[in-house]
């Protein structure tokens, strides 16, 4: 081959000036130096006739400074190749003499890939593909060894191949099999051997022919070889082997095998039989001349333990003839897994006792005695690895009491050995500790669990976990506390079974134990089994349910009651699915059965309210008792009573009732969070369980858009016949904006209402592992966050108020030692005013620092001032509350901490400038008992009443008359000249058996209180004569919050 090359011409590579005429060339082959110092631009390469693809190099120096290299195309060259052949598939240019033959046309054949020469399956064609070499010379009177090493991918797929002789790359000329068609299962790379005669002198062409089944996997091939193999008239292989192990363990092999009496070519042998016995690679054992068919034996003294694997040569003056490879396993059998293995805790669960019983059998071949068997303790460390514990020969170990009385979960696991070696490990997990004290509850709200530990066993890809809603599986199901448990396959593949342990608890301190949940039904495959321990091996069945038998949810009750002296027990939730459904669980409640138990199971309602706006209030009662029951439902605002509502009709045991009430904040609560309470009452039994008798909500009041007077006091006589009102004009300052986040779009990261964002730092932000939401990780300053949106139901993720608050990701660090530069800054603010807002981190373990500032002239983050620096540290909402500077034009929040997680802004309170009333102050309107006195409004912020009748309790309003309008009533003052009894109303109230009875009380208001001022009941009386039922005790009674009397309930 004549190679030519052009001389580099102009600059060199580092700039400088070269001189062609001095450049010498050294040249490579394939990678090797087959020239140096060569002085022209051309070489002649003398190539033998063997054939074979070359590629040219060749690399410029001048003096000894080495230029770059430059590459020839690769040719191919040669005739035929020549036996002994070898190819290793490990780079792309080993196959460039192969012809890939595609021989059912579908695009699915032999290409190069990772290492391997690798047929790629068709889901819907069988494969029919051929690899063929370059074409070899052979003769016809040889006999040649073959060896494929070729294997499957995966042991889930079997592959199929033969090896196949032609005459020309046309798969109809290849008539003569070496290989036959063989599967390869193990997932690994085999040896496939075979020998062969070609049927003529001449070039041939061996095809690698993959033949595996439809939508299999890989079929890969790492090398082929071609060698001479054994002359025609050396000696085939010994026949009849036979292997003894040594008896009772012992290490020593004997191979007995008979002399082969026929040549490779199938003659008669006439001469003696040369016999070599070598263990592994070289080791020889034995070498022994036999007359043909003479039996002969092979004695292995130092056998190693385990299999031995032993290669039998034959020989004779014609030179090396077969082989028979034998293996053969002795010494002792790795003894198989332990059996029966269990772990029983102890009555005080701090401590347990591992039983077992000795394996049967060994792992594989060889001797085997259980009686000399020990076993090793294994426990698993924190990092997740087993450490020995300790050694016994016996079949039972007693753990040692563990240090920490918390509930959690130790593995144990037990090995047995012998001086063939070690066991496999047969273990689990046991839950000691202190268990808890039912009554046990455990809700998930907020995605969160609060009691320790839960553990999940599965079979197969079915798993369980907190979920919000059932969205993923496509079922309308949510959890209104923001966590449920689901049992479901993970993947959607086959389904099967995964079961939830509930924390270890004792019910000694309970009478009459109930385990409640609540379960969803559906039209799906599955069920729900419950089953309790009281040793946490042996589990009975207590409940089972499929999943479709119902709609929705149903709460469960469990008797529990046959385990109230047991020490402890534990309860196993199993649930059974289809690929495709869930099993969902909201709740796990341990508590005493009740007779008589209501509780208010969902209070709804406005969380802002302008002073005098009604808003609707709603409230489900449920009845967990056993008796049927009617209840009160009391509405009080911050302690005080507002109304009661009645439900006279009883709701059986496992019905809900639901309530409404209307309530409009006052003037007084303006500005303030005030607590909206209600709390069920029930009639006629007392409830035993009072404790989730109340739910509370937060309402915020805000100014009305008429500003109203909050102030009005005075002074009167004893006998209320002169009265003096005095009030403060209001202030008619514009409203404050309180801004829940909740009218912008989840996940955006700018232009969110009228405030400007800045991102000053630029850099990506950080994550949440496993959750996918639109701008995740994007560089940002504050994004409205709606974790509902990503099913993100963790409790320090939830807003302070409704489904969405701002949220500012801390920036990955991008090695210049900066943190965040992120800032929100407000539209116009009038000021002097109050800017309040609230602030959560999500992780307590990175506490975050951010500034408040303002500025009096422009938006521009130099033109602000630092009013406040602060640093949160709990994870917990806290509200931050500031006075901005009467100059003030704009606030900013500035989130500048460093490699910390992530802030959280809800509820901003502040005084818009864009807010300002243009309204007109009139006068004022003096209300008496709610009937106006004043004919026309007054300019005063006083008024004198006077009266020629003595009152016992006169109530004052004053409203403000305004050019646009009139006010709410003002605060309310009332005067009063004493408390009045309820005889002086005509009225009586006294104590009879168990109750307390009131006459004369039709169509007004009658409300119990304790001793200590503690509301009791309040209703409105619907007949002339009542029967209140209370416990023994003395009570307050009042009718109307005006007239009063004691009485004592014996």
């Amino acid at each position: 081959a004549v190679i030519t090359w052009d001389a580099p011409q102009g600059p060199g590579i580092n700039g400088g000036w070269v001189n062609p005429e001095k450049l010498n060339y050294t040249i490579k082959r394939n990678n090797e130096v087959i020239a140096e110092d060569v002085t022209a631009t051309t070489y002649t390469d003398q190539l033998g006739t063997n054939l074979s693809y070359y590629v040219w190099t060749v690399t410029a120096f001048s003096g000894e400074k080495e230029g770059l290299s430059a590459d020839s195309e690769g040719k191919q060259y040669g005739d035929a190749l020549t036996i002994p052949y070898s190819q290793t598939f490990d780079t792309e240019s080993s196959i460039l003499l192969y012809t890939i033959v595609d021989n059912n046309k579908d695009d699915n054949t032999w290409k190069f890939s990772s290492n391997v020469l690798r047929y790629t399956y068709s889901s819907s064609n069988s494969a029919d593909d051929y690899a063929m070499t370059p074409p070899i010379e052979m003769s016809g009177d040889k006999v040649y060894e073959l060896t494929l090493v070729a294997g499957s991918y995966s042991t889930s797929y079997a592959e199929r191949v033969e090896v196949t002789l032609g005459t020309s790359l046309d798969p109809a000329d290849h008539t003569t099999t070496i290989i036959p068609a063989t599967d390869l299962t193990t997932g690994s790379m085999e040896n496939l051997t075979a020998y062969f005669q070609a049927p003529a002198d001449g070039k041939f062409y061996v095809g690698i022919h993959a033949i595996s089944d439809a939508d299999m996997f890989y079929l890969d091939v790492q090398s082929i070889s071609i060698v001479d193999g054994p002359s025609l008239d050396a000696p085939q292989a010994v026949t009849d082997i036979e292997t003894i192990p040594g008896e009772k363990g012992a290490t020593t092999v004997t191979i007995n095998f008979k002399a082969p009496t026929k040549s490779f070519g199938e003659g008669d042998l006439t001469e003696d039989v040369t016999v070599r016995v070598v263990r592994g690679d070289t080791l020889e054992i034995a070498n022994m001349t036999l007359t043909p068919g003479a039996e002969g034996s092979a004695f292995d003294g130092e056998a190693a333990n385990g299999n031995n694997s032993y290669v039998i040569y034959t020989s004779n003056s014609a030179g090396n003839g077969d082989y028979a490879t034998v293996t053969c396993f002795c010494g002792y059998a790795v003894p198989g897994p332990v059996e029966d293995f269990a772990i029983v805790p102890t009555a005080d669960n701090m401590s347990a006792t591992i039983t077992w019983s000795a394996p049967t059998s060994g792992a594989g071949e060889g001797y085997f005695d259980p009686a000399e068997l020990t076993y090793t303790i294994y426990y698993v460390d924190q990092d997740g690895m087993y450490i020995a514990l300790d050694e016994t020969t016996e079949l039972t170990y007693t753990i040692d009491p563990v240090e920490d009385t918390a509930l959690a979960g130790y593995t144990y696991a037990v090995t047995a050995s012998n001086l063939g070696g070690e066991s496999s490990l047969v273990g689990q997990t046991v839950v000691l500790g202190t268990p808890y004290a039912a009554p046990f509850e455990e809700t998930l709200a907020g995605g969160t669990l609060t009691t320790q530990p839960w553990f999940i066993s599965s079979n197969g890809f079915v798993t369980a976990g907190i979920l919000t809603d059932g969205s993923m599986f496509g079922v309308d199901v949510v959890s209104e506390d923001g966590g449920m448990f689901g049992i479901f396959d993970n993947y959607g593949w086959s389904g099967g079974t995964a079961s939830l342990q509930v924390p270890k608890m004792t019910l000694k301190q309970l009478d009459a134990p109930v385990l409640y949940f609540s379960m969803f039904h559906y039209e799906e495959e599955g069920s729900l089994s419950v089953s309790v321990s009281t040793d946490e091996v042996n589990y009975t069945e207590v409940f089972n349910k499929n999943l479709s038998d119902g709609e929705g949810w149903a709460e469960y009750e469990v008797d529990l009651s046959a385990y109230q002296d047991a020490p402890w027990i534990c309860i196993n939730l199993s649930g059974t699915v289809s690929a495709t459904s869930c099993i969902f669980i909201d709740y796990i409640r341990v508590e005493k059965s009740w007779i008589n138990n209501i509780l208010v199971s969902k209070f709804e309602g406005p969380s802002k309210l302008a002073a005098g706006q009604e808003g609707t209030f709603n409230v489900q009662v449920s009845n967990k008792g056993s008796e049927a029951a009617a209840f009160t439902v009391n509405l009080s605002v911050d302690g005080a009573f507002v109304e009661a509502q009645q439900q006279t009709e009883a709701i059986a045991k496992g019905e809900t009732a639901s309530l409404s009430f209307t309530y409009a904040p006052n003037v007084e609560q303006i500005g303030k969070a005030v607590e909206v309470s209600v709390e069920a009452v029930l009639e006629g039994a007392t409830d035993e369980y009072p404790d989730d008798n109340v739910k509370s909500l937060t309402l915020h009041v805000s100014q009305p858009d008429l500003p109203v007077i909050t102030d009005l006091t005075g002074t009167c006589d004893a006998s209320l016949q002169n009265v003096t009102l005095t009030w403060s004009e209001p202030l008619l300052v514009p409203a404050t904006t309180l801004d829940d986040m909740e009218s912008y779009e989840g996940f955006i990261i700018d232009q969110i209402g009228e405030y400007t964002l800045i991102d000053g730092d630029g850099l990506e932000t950080y994550g949440l592992s496993g959750v996918s939401f639109p701008h995740a990780s994007d560089p940002m300053a504050f994004m409205v966050w709606s974790p509902a949106e990503a099913n993100i139901a963790a409790s320090n993720f939830l807003p302070y108020s409704g489904d969405k608050c701002l949220i500012s990701f801390a920036s990955v660090p991008d090695g210049s030692g900066a943190g965040n530069d992120d800032w929100l800054i407000s539209p116009e603010i009038v000021g002097g005013t109050e800017l309040s807002f609230y602030a959560a981190i999500a992780d307590a373990q990175y506490p975050e620092s951010f500034e408040v500032l303002y500025s009096t002239t422009t938006q521009d983050r130099d033109a602000f001032t630092v009013l406040a620096s602060e640093m949160k540290t709990t994870q917990s909402w806290e509200q931050f509350t500031y006075t901005l500077p009467a100059d003030a034009k704009y606030f900013a929040i500035h989130y500048n901490a460093i490699d910390a997680f992530a802030l959280m802004i809800d509820d901003l309170s502040y005084v818009k400038a864009s807010s300002v009333v243009d309204i007109t102050l009139m006068g004022y309107n003096v209300y008496l008992n709610g009937s106006k006195l004043t004919e026309t409004p007054i300019a005063e912020t006083t008024y004198n009443y006077t009266s020629e009748t003595p009152a016992s309790e006169l109530t004052f309003n004053v409203t403000v008359v305004y050019d646009e309008g009139e006010s709410l009533m003002s605060n309310t003052k009332t005067f009063t000249s004493g408390v009045t009894d309820v005889k002086s109303l005509g009225m009586k109230a006294y104590g009879v058996d168990g109750a307390i009875k009131i006459e004369n009380v039709e169509g007004h208001m009658v409300s119990i209180y304790t001793a200590d001022g503690k509301l009791l009941r309040s209703l409105k009386a619907t007949d002339n004569s009542i029967n209140v039922p209370v416990n023994r005790g003395v009570y307050v009674v009042k009718v109307d919050e005006k007239a009063s009397a004691k009485v004592q309930v014996k």
